[in-house]
């Protein structure tokens, strides 16, 4: 539908099909010119403009804003492991159930640990 419209209204604008020829050979020509001269069209404009893209020479991650937001995060990670236990340290674990993440421990009414038993 898209290309449709398009073509019916360039073809009926000023400088369009209609009115010129109905040859095939001309509207074959026409019809697959329409990209490269809309494309040739928007360069001419951008360098009338003088809009030239410019590239980038600093990848995003590089730069000074992403350095510190990573830098907080790491900080905030290593902060939020330090306060955890260490589930391999086995010496360093309290009596009872524990949990590794915020060092809770269960009440001794807690018998979890003798479920298999009971």
């Amino acid at each position: 539908m898209f290309i449709e419209t398009t073509l019916m209204r360039y073809g009926k604008g000023p400088g369009g099909l209609v009115g010129v020829t109905l040859k095939l050979s001309t509207v074959k020509r026409w019809a697959l010119s329409l990209h490269i001269t809309n494309r040739i069209e928007s360069d001419i404009e951008e360098m009338r403009h003088e809009q030239a893209k410019t590239q980038a020479m600093v990848h995003k991650e590089e730069m000074p804003g992403r350095i510190t937001s990573d830098s907080r995060d790491r900080d905030n990670i290593r902060r939020k492991l330090e306060m955890c236990t260490d589930p391999l340290d086995s010496e360093d674990h309290p009596k009872g159930i524990v949990n590794t993440v915020t060092g809770r421990i269960a009440p001794d009414s807690v018998n979890f640990d003798k479920s298999v038993t009971l």
